[in-house]
């Protein structure tokens, strides 16, 4: 735990930014509003301007993961974490997503038998989509590892355009292009981001913060202009997909970079509990609850508050999801101490 407080508090804080940005589009994406079907392009725009976060904030998780690859060649060190790191990630979202269920049933929520299915199955079902590429990402990082340590500058930036290229595909819904493609490119800009630090930390900060708001005027743009050719509402914000989030996730890491090292135990403890924020949002029993009843932004669709409410909403979101996490986490390990302490004494007595 005392590693953990003294991180690098900028990284943490990014990683607060970021899951609060997946959320945030979360808010939106299954934000009960209606008439959606009907709506205007202008309208949609107004809904779905903020949607188009979710995915940055996806991406930026994908390259804080490269940004601290091992690179040092210990491929048998960098193999036994990367599986300690899976089987954690794994066992927290299946737990996660089988007990939130269960309370669920409990307490008499009617549960669904497909719904039963994919919770008791998160990750063959696809339940979790981000922390399944994410998952994977870890398995594979070690041979990544060893693939970019034997690469040249050239040939570094080769892969990087190479990676990218494919997410172009995902523009007509290409079905041979995998998120995962998109995680292991998040995975490798960050590596390349972390060799060649001086180069993008060079670089003044406004050029990224202008590129980052053309890009996203961009995206605004095709939300517009893809509800005028027809597409669903559903459908509209991610016209674009991850094209202009992978370069506004890069924009926004480098940025973090650039501000001074500093460390906050309270940031640290709150950046912990950010993938529970998720599990819990995205679990598929609570997040039709979480949305419709709960948060139900229909009652502020057309209020000039919408965007504030959202905001707030989404913060005191994260923040009751990380404190239940730490709470959960501390309850956990007071329960081993005590197994522990229990039958270190019964041995002790015989």
């Amino acid at each position: 735990m005392k590693r953990i407080l003294n991180r690098d508090s900028r990284i943490e804080l990014l990683r607060i930014l970021g899951m609060l940005m997946i959320i945030q589009s979360h808010f939106y994406i299954y934000g009960n509003w209606s008439g959606t079907q009907t709506l205007n392009p202008k309208n949609t725009v107004k809904i779905l301007a903020l949607d188009g976060l979710g995915p940055a904030g996806a991406i930026i998780f994908f390259i804080i993961t490269g940004y601290f690859a091992n690179l040092s060649l210990d491929f048998q060190s960098d193999l036994k974490k990367a599986k300690r790191k899976a089987f954690n990630t794994w066992k927290k979202t299946f737990t996660y997503s089988v007990v939130i269920t269960i309370i669920f049933i409990s307490i008499g929520v009617n549960v669904k038998l497909k719904e039963l299915i994919i919770a008791f199955l998160p990750f063959t079902l696809g339940e979790y989509w981000f922390i399944s590429c994410y998952m994977l990402l870890i398995i594979f990082s070690p041979f990544i590892n060893i693939l970019l340590s034997n690469l040249s500058n050239k040939q570094l930036k080769i892969i990087n355009i190479l990676l990218f290229l494919p997410q172009v595909l995902m523009l007509a819904n290409n079905s041979c292009v995998s998120k995962f493609i998109l995680a292991i490119s998040g995975y490798i800009i960050g590596a390349t981001i972390r060799i060649k630090k001086s180069e993008f930390i060079n670089i003044k900060a406004h050029n990224y913060i202008i590129l980052m708001l053309l890009i996203y005027a961009f995206e605004l743009c095709s939300v517009y202009f893809s509800r005028i050719l027809g597409t669903r509402f559903e459908h509209s914000a991610h016209f674009m997909e991850y094209v202009p989030a992978y370069i506004i996730a890069i924009c926004i890491f480098v940025l973090f970079l650039k501000f001074p090292i500093f460390h906050s135990k309270i940031i640290n403890l709150l950046a912990l509990g950010s993938f529970a924020a998720y599990l819990i949002t995205e679990q598929i029993v609570f997040r039709k609850i979480l949305w419709t009843q709960i948060v139900n932004a229909r009652g502020v669709q057309n209020s000039p508050y919408l965007y504030l409410f959202s905001l707030s909403t989404v913060v005191v979101i994260y923040v009751i999801c990380s404190l239940f996490d730490l709470f959960i986490s501390y309850l956990c390990l007071l329960i081993k101490r005590l197994f522990c302490s229990y039958f270190k004494g019964d041995r002790t007595v015989h």
